[in-house]
């Protein structure tokens, strides 16, 4: 059997993530079996630094509308130092998931979120910056309410009481995703921007 240090060089394994009951109610649940299939084929983990290689691969994977969406403007490209950045968070003030889709053996990256703690001044120290992204071809079938789902777990036990999303007007699905979610959610635009909140006490 091999050792999960040396399955993530040196590093032991981040647990997989268990979804915060509180939130998985029926606003996050499908009920079309097609979509249900899918549920139960992703697993839901932290992100690992051994994970580059896939994490690029699902960023090149991305239509130009999901990246923009993702980005706010279409990025043609992941520095080494961005890279580093989305797949190497410190697990404290920057805490990233990914959904896996083992496909032929291999896992394979479809879904990323993440969040961001907030310094003072911006939305106050117990608010924290909301992502997340879906390869094309899953999209609608849960797996963002998921990641959201295990961050809204991991963000409580860091003392956050709420997630803040910025996302192009034209991004109907986040907004649809997070009312899935809750009903404790607003959403605003302002100079060309929508943030939306989703309150978690």
């Amino acid at each position: 059997m091999t050792d999960s240090r040396e399955a993530t060089g040196g590093r032991p394994m981040k647990p997989e993530v268990e979804i915060e009951p509180a939130f998985d109610s029926h606003r996050a649940r499908h009920q079309n079996s097609a979509r249900d299939f899918w549920i139960d084929k992703i697993r839901i983990r932290p992100v690992w630094a051994q994970d580059r290689q896939r994490y690029l691969e699902f960023f090149r994977s991305l239509s130009p509308t999901t990246n923009a969406f993702r980005f706010l403007a279409m990025k043609k490209r992941l520095s080494e130092e961005e890279l580093t950045y989305l797949t190497d968070p410190d697990d404290t003030s920057h805490v990233a998931l990914v959904a896996l889709l083992n496909d032929n053996g291999r896992d394979r990256i479809v879904g990323a979120a993440r969040f961001i703690m907030l310094p003072d001044g911006t939305g106050g120290s117990d608010h924290a910056e909301l992502a997340v992204t879906v390869a094309d071809e899953f999209q609608g079938k849960g797996i963002g309410a998921r990641l959201v789902l295990g961050l809204v777990l991991l963000a409580r036990k860091r003392g956050v009481q709420a997630f803040v999303l910025y996302a192009s007007p034209g991004n109907t699905g986040v907004w649809k995703l997070v009312k899935r979610i809750s009903d404790r959610a607003s959403r605003c635009v302002e100079g060309g921007v929508a943030r939306i909140t989703l309150s978690l006490s």
